[in-house]
């Protein structure tokens, strides 16, 4: 394994080239399911990057195309205005096209090319964050996608945090959270969560689930403890819900069905 990295840089700007080889010393073949996967003996990968700082003004970005001519690109640029951001990812991802760092920000595996657009705006103690993501994948047959999102977050006296979030596929499915945590003692702290999962068929509500959990979590001395309680109820696998803030759990394993946990 073997590379190389040229960089050449002034105090706003800076642009870079890389090299990088990797040789097994024998064929691989990681087909077993996906015809997708690597086989062969050897990788290459070179590209070339920049980024660019200039007043409120930041981007960066990179290209790279390895020894089959697959290529694979992604830019990123933020704006600041005053105490509110603008923001825009775009990428482009050839079908099997290798990464630099072995993945790459993207919602297909078999490459696409894409467009997120975000904004965070600050008002008094309300934050707030919406964006939206567009791609298709480089299938020609594949419909275009779109992804809705935002999330309001805010500290209410006294000692209290509002958040609330939520993700939509136009015409297909909905999630919504809300998340109310309350810190009475500095080290004891109450959470009331409710969550929402609204999954669309064709012309119907096909599947919907829903849950809520309580949380107390402090420290006595050197004791650190944690009571978690939920109660969910899903009407399908479709519409199933997630906990990632479980200790000494599968924070990943999906909540479907009825019950409590």
């Amino acid at each position: 394994m073997g590379g190389a990295r040229l960089r050449w840089a002034r105090s706003s700007y800076q642009w870079g080239a890389t090299f990088q080889a990797l040789r097994f010393d024998r064929r691989v073949d990681l087909r077993r399911k996906d015809d997708r996967a690597f086989h062969g003996q050897t990788v290459r990968l070179s590209g070339a990057d920049f980024r660019l700082q200039w007043r409120g003004l930041s981007a960066a970005g990179e290209a790279g195309v390895d020894a089959q001519g697959r290529s694979g690109a992604l830019t990123v640029a933020t704006l600041r205005l005053g105490r509110q951001r603008l923001g825009a990812t775009w990428r482009r991802y050839d079908p099997d096209f290798p990464a630099f760092f072995g993945g790459a920000f993207g919602r297909s595996e078999c490459g696409e090319t894409g467009l997120l657009l975000n904004a965070e705006l600050r008002w008094h103690r309300w934050q707030g964050r919406f964006w939206t993501d567009n791609w298709r994948p480089a299938q020609t047959d594949q419909p275009h996608s779109q992804v809705l999102g935002w999330s309001l977050s805010a500290p209410l006296p006294p000692s209290l945090r509002l958040d609330f979030s939520g993700q939509q596929h136009p015409g297909q499915d909905r999630r919504d959270r809300l998340d109310l945590r309350w810190t009475p003692q500095r080290h004891l702290e109450l959470a009331t969560r409710i969550e929402g999962h609204r999954l669309r068929g064709t012309g119907a509500i096909t599947a919907r689930g829903h849950l809520f959990s309580w949380r107390a979590a402090g420290q006595w001395r050197q004791l650190e403890w944690t009571c978690h309680l939920s109660r969910f109820h899903t009407s399908a696998y479709a519409s199933r819900l997630y906990e990632y803030d479980l200790p000494g759990a599968l924070s990943i394993r999906p909540l479907y069905g009825k019950g409590w946990r």
